[in-house]
């Protein structure tokens, strides 16, 4: 299990389980043109300025996508407009992750990053929702909480049964791996698959 608790875990494990998973499954350096990549982003500045090591300043000088492909969705204004003045050629979203996606006019994701705090009885339903509309060949990356002050709340054994229950008929491949790590005293896990 990995022990992300430095202050620099973000971009290790962003490197780990998104930009180094997706070149290896596509076998492709960057996303496609007209692909988007989305995200529940929070802040991605650094007291207002574009930063290297915040999700988008990673993934842009990794060059896995160009600042026009990001999509980035969060429910707090002041957060979309910090992320706005630092990066204006992204797309800049003020409201709920999924909601954002079923009301977008273009929604073409490579990747989507549900990078979430919550435990698995609620992350898990809107996951399968996310997957349930991405376009094939999506790889879709979500965090979720797995232990809590010693408190088992889903084992890892379990999570993809759960998310099975909550498809439509959707062809899911998963990441052999489900990665673990903690993060102070709480365990997470960062679930991939692709449609």
């Amino acid at each position: 299990m990995k022990n992300w608790t430095t202050t620099h875990y973000k971009p290790h494990a962003r490197r780990e389980t998104i930009i180094d998973v997706y070149r290896s499954r596509f076998n492709i350096h960057k996303i496609p043109n007209g692909k988007q990549y989305w995200s529940l982003c929070s802040d991605c500045t650094n007291d207002g300025e574009p930063h290297k090591d915040t999700e988008i300043g990673q993934m842009i000088h990794h060059d896995i996508i160009s600042e026009q492909d990001f999509v980035g969705v969060d429910i707090d204004s002041n957060t979309i407009s910090r992320n706005t003045i630092a990066y204006p050629h992204a797309t800049w979203i003020c409201n709920d992750f999924f909601a954002a996606m079923c009301e977008v006019d273009t929604f073409e994701p490579a990747i989507v990053n549900f990078d979430t705090i919550s435990t698995p009885k609620y992350a898990i339903p809107v996951l399968g929702d996310i997957i349930n509309i991405v376009p094939p060949n999506t790889m879709i990356v979500c965090n979720m909480i797995l232990k809590c002050r010693n408190q088992i709340i889903l084992p890892i054994s379990e999570i993809s049964q759960q998310i099975q229950i909550h498809l439509s008929g959707v062809d899911v491949d998963f990441h052999p791996d489900i990665m673990t790590y903690l993060n102070g005293t709480t365990e997470m896990a960062t679930i991939v698959c692709y449609t």
